[in-house]
């Protein structure tokens, strides 16, 4: 059974490699002689973001650029390429991307059918785990501290259990605060856990893996 559309319009599935690795959901639309698509990739480091882009399509060649990026990575790009080619009758694409931070590599797609609620459940999931991941640390330290002024105008009464619960969440959300709070204090050891075990590069040992690299 061919399940190829025979167009570029539609959903494609695949994956990017590259500086960034994950699998990428792609939909396709086209306005008059516009390609305009929206990418959701499942970033394998920086978790989920959703691309959208425009171009055009000459034979079977696309090129689009990048108009919007949304996704919590540390630094996010601003402009950016994408360059597709597709096979006879669109039964997949290669090509290859880059954008304005120096991130870059190749991508792999295949039409897929029947999948628009699907797309649409992946698009509501992918914006609300951006969310928690842009803003999650933000509402959780706002509660604390809602449940701190309660407590200390007797509203609530927490036992320790609870308040422990409560707190274990914040070594999650707040683990790279903590990691970069522990480097900058060169804490070595929190109670019976041990945080550095190995002895730090000497400047000279540096610089003979730096040649040798």
């Amino acid at each position: 059974m061919d399940n190829s559309p025979k167009t570029i319009t539609g959903f494609w599935t695949g994956y990017v490699s590259g500086t960034n690795r994950g699998a990428v959901n792609i939909r396709i639309d086209r306005h008059r002689e516009v390609l305009e698509g929206v990418a959701i990739v499942s970033d394998h480091e920086f978790g989920p973001s959703i691309v959208m882009f425009s171009g055009g399509l000459t034979d079977n060649q696309a090129n689009f650029t990048l108009q919007r990026f949304v996704g919590s990575a540390p630094l996010m790009a601003l402009s950016g390429n994408l360059k597709l080619n597709f096979r006879e009758n669109f039964e997949s694409a290669e090509g290859t991307w880059d954008t304005d931070i120096g991130t870059q590599g190749i991508c792999k797609l295949w039409p897929t059918e029947g999948w628009r609620m699907s797309w649409w459940l992946t698009l509501a999931v992918t914006k609300f785990r951006i969310f928690l991941r842009q803003h999650g640390a933000i509402i959780y330290a706002s509660f604390l501290i809602v449940v701190a002024i309660l407590g200390l105008f007797q509203k609530v009464e927490f036992s320790y259990p609870t308040l422990i619960l409560l707190l274990v969440p914040g070594l999650y959300i707040f683990r790279r605060h903590l990691s970069e709070l522990i480097h900058a204090f060169r804490v070595r050891k929190l109670g019976p856990i041990e945080l550095e075990t190995q002895n730090p590069l000497t400047e000279d040992i540096r610089r003979v893996i730096s040649q040798h690299v």
